[in-house]
């Protein structure tokens, strides 16, 4: 089943180029409409994006459905469901006194039955107008000239053409945005949503009333519409959003009164055993299972005349179909399921040979399409995963900082999460990252907060007030000798996606939303974690590579947002492969990633999960580079970023880029440290350059890379100290992966070798003996041998 929707993704990804187009015409018509259109602009709110394109349900085709979503004054739904079979419709009454509504919103009202209420046709009126003033009849977009026109039913159409051949049409409806307090007091709609909402955990915060025209016996009235509400029962879902399309696929492939069965019905029938399905059921291995049973339910509920509204339980969709069509889909739906039942191939229901796919069913690449580096990288990936126990001691000592916290703190912990790739097993164990949510709900007093945490460290570890580093929502320091950075948080909502909407409405909301974005980064880093967790694990595998990478690249600062920016085009890069295949290579994938680093100042990588690109704000949409933060998108995380890190790590890039070209199938050249310690100092006159080096094997149980400073050492030092560790935790990492049963004094030889080249370039220079021991000097630097309770410990004084 795998590749067959594999098919539907490649003709989505041949869309591309329509979508950039429409998003062209619809910015420019826009700002067009409100400058021709008075009332338009008045009365002008926002864009929705709905239909199935933007809910990831379309197939190859790609029109698109907009509500044009105008500003409603103090508005009460009434006769909701009074005129059967249009249970879901009803009148906007207006509340509002008329002498304080604008003369733009006097123009859209209209008497029905004895009340005040929004015509829906006036508002139809408002769209078209303004859409006529401001269409152009034609539109250059990259080199290419596209004709538009117009033309109306229910929604305004703009049919897009090139040299007379249809491209894509756009509907666009107008709309009003509701909330709860817009039913009246006593409303049975209203009561049947809560409870449900109640039931299956599920929030409703806002839903559309939506202007249709040329309705039978519409007499005024709006569909109430929930759309958000059936996002909600799908995200995160993409099995399920796999069976629509499929389904959606398979009925256009048989044609005839088979597509007489709207999209609609069949997302009602896969939303249906979602809601009575676990969350397991929903698994992309179970793929098939998921599409057989939503078939055998689309069969039953035609079979019985009976498949209800999710919301109005009360609006039967089969009513919609005459007999004859009913009864020819169910036959042909039960011979599919009998053709099933018989070969036990799902991929004969539309019409595929088995023998075509046959040995490609692993959603990996399969063994006869790897090359040898393919195998290398990905067996490389599974080595430097973290391991079981270094994840336990991670979670220990984070259970220890926590722990004292809620003792010691005026502000104790209402919930805390562990972040920065934790959960998806693709950080680097050189630094611990959690979230702690705090009971204050007052966000002014994030500072007053650090604050204490600083005091509670500072009377209570071996934390000094100089290893202390404190931004508007997080505190860096040292904890059981391992970095810890934590964010200090108000939780909002308890769903992540809910509190990611209500942060980004008041960080939109602002005359300076980066300022409001850093200042509430806590509130959504977790959000950004979960986005990364959900990533398929070969993408974890692109992820563990590139900070595996960034972590054998000696540089001399701590720049904050430099792990952050690699994860997220590692992630850009491999979600662009795979919508083109179900294959992905490791190698080709890392190589586009080391290219993508390699042009890094021209980048624009952009994540549509949490945000559409059209929702991005223009001065931030044409920055170069632009990584944007996947759960803001006010967030260019490569904001702040000078020309001496692109220059470095381009050159870094390149240089991994030479090894491949040069056919290196070597772990260790390709990961060896880069660029020399030697060779950065010469550019570094402010650095003061290590000495008296002492190495050695000692026992060491962490399974951890800690280190630890003797002294009082400037930002410079502990920036250099902490960047040599992740390198000397590279180089040991990649001595291990070429020799496993590797001695411990061959480690100890290798790392000599490797310090040697580090600071003079010459390997077998000799080193001195000496009964001195690690604490005579300045830093000490431990990194964990894997299956050896010991380590290597290197130490030096700066």
């Amino acid at each position: 089943m795998e590749d067959v929707y594999l098919g539907l993704k490649k003709k989505k990804e041949e869309n591309k180029d329509k979508v950039g187009l429409f998003k062209h015409i619809l910015e420019t018509l826009i700002v067009k409409m409100k400058k021709e259109s008075t009332e338009f602009d008045a009365l002008y709110q926002e864009i929705y994006y709905g239909g199935s394109y933007f809910d990831g349900l379309a197939l190859g085709g790609s029109d698109f459905d907009l509500n044009i979503i105008f500003k409603n004054p103090d508005i009460k739904i009434v006769n909701l469901g009074k005129n059967d079979p249009l249970t879901n419709f009803g009148h906007l009454q207006v509340l509002t006194p008329e002498k304080d509504l604008t003369k733009e919103q006097m123009k859209i009202l209209e008497n029905f039955d004895g009340r005040i209420c929004i015509s829906p046709e006036k508002i139809f009126s408002v769209l078209l107008t303004a859409v006529d003033r401001a269409l152009f009849d034609e539109i250059q977009y990259k080199g290419k000239h596209y004709k538009i026109s117009r033309s109306v039913f229910n929604p305004v159409v703009l049919v897009v053409k090139e040299r007379d051949e249809l491209v894509f049409e756009v509907d666009l409806v107008p709309a009003f945005r509701m909330n709860l307090d817009n039913f009246p007091e006593h409303s049975a709609t209203k009561n049947n949503l809560l409870r449900f909402c109640e039931k299956f955990g599920i929030e409703i915060r806002t839903f559309l009333a939506i202007a249709l025209r040329n309705v039978e016996n519409i007499q005024g009235r709006f569909e109430i519409d929930f759309h958000d509400l059936e996002r909600e029962i799908l995200y995160k879902k993409e099995c399920a959003k796999k069976v629509i399309r499929l389904m959606k696929h398979l009925r256009n492939k048989t044609g005839g009164q088979a597509k007489k069965i709207k999209s609609f019905l069949i997302k009602v029938v896969v939303m249906k055993r979602i809601l009575i399905k676990p969350e397991e059921y929903w698994n992309n291995k179970n793929l098939d299972r998921c599409f057989i049973d939503c078939l055998s339910s689309l069969k039953d509920g035609l079979k019985q005349k009976s498949i209800t509204d999710i919301f109005y339980p009360q609006l039967n969709l089969v009513e919609r179909l005459d007999d004859t069509v009913i009864d020819n889909n169910v036959r042909w739906l039960e011979k599919l399921l009998e053709k099933y039942s018989r070969t036990g191939d799902v991929k004969a229901i539309f019409g595929i040979d088995k023998a075509y796919t046959e040995g490609i069913t692993n959603p990996k690449l399969p063994a006869t399409l790897k090359t040898k580096m393919d195998e290398v990288l990905e067996n490389f990936c599974n080595f430097i995963t973290p391991s079981v126990q270094t994840c336990e001691e991670v979670t220990e000592n984070a259970e220890k900082l926590v722990r004292l916290l809620k003792q010691k703190s005026n502000y104790p912990a209402k919930r805390w999460k562990m972040i920065g790739g934790f959960d998806s097993k693709t950080f680097i164990a050189t630094r611990v990252e959690l979230v702690i949510y705090v009971n204050n709900n007052n966000n002014q007093a994030k500072g007053n907060v650090l604050n204490d945490w600083m005091d509670v460290l500072l009377l209570n570890s071996e934390a000094q007030e100089e290893d202390l580093k404190k931004t508007d929502c997080s505190l860096s320091f040292p904890f059981k000798e391992i970095p810890f950075k934590i964010f200090v948080a108000v939780e909002y909502d308890t769903n992540l996606k809910n509190q990611q909407k209500k942060i980004m409405n008041y960080i939109l909301e602002g005359s300076n939303p980066i300022q409001r974005g850093i200042y509430l980064e806590a509130e959504l880093c977790e959000a950004r974690d979960d986005f990364i967790n959900g990533q398929p694990e070969f993408t974890k595998d692109i992820i563990r590579l590139a900070n595996y990478w960034n972590n054998s690249i000696l540089w001399d600062k701590n720049t904050p947002e430099r792990s952050v920016v690699f994860e997220l085009l590692a992630i850009g890069t491999a979600k662009e492969e795979l919508e083109k295949t179900a294959f992905p290579h490791h190698k080709k994938v890392f190589v586009k990633f080391l290219q993508k680093v390699q042009n890094l100042r021209s980048q624009s990588t952009v994540f549509e999960e949490f945000y559409m690109a059209l929702d991005v704000p223009l001065n931030f949409r044409n920055q170069r580079p632009l990584v944007l933060d996947p759960v803001n998108p006010t967030n260019n995380v490569c904001r702040e970023i000078g020309l001496e890190f692109y220059n470095m790590f381009t050159k870094c890039a390149t240089t991994t880029l030479q090894l491949f070209d040069s056919g290196c199938e070597n772990m260790q050249q390709l990961f060896f440290p880069q660029p020399m310690l030697w060779k950065l100092l010469q550019t570094k006159s402010f650095l003061s350059a290590p000495r008296n080096y002492l190495i050695g094997i000692q026992f060491y149980s962490s399974k951890m890379e800690k280190s630890i400073i003797r002294l009082k050492p400037d930002g410079a030092v502990k920036g250099l100290v902490q960047n040599i560790l992740n390198v000397l935790s590279t180089h040991v990492k990649n001595i291990e992966t070429k020799k496993p049963d590797i001695s411990v004094e061959e480690v100890k030889k290798e790392g000599k070798k490797f310090i040697n080249r580090m600071i003079n370039d010459d390997e077998d220079r000799e080193w001195m003996s000496t009964t001195e021991s690690h604490e005579d000097r300045a830093v000490t630097l431990m990194v964990p041998l894997i299956g050896k309770d010991k380590g290597l410990f290197l130490s030096f004084n700066v």
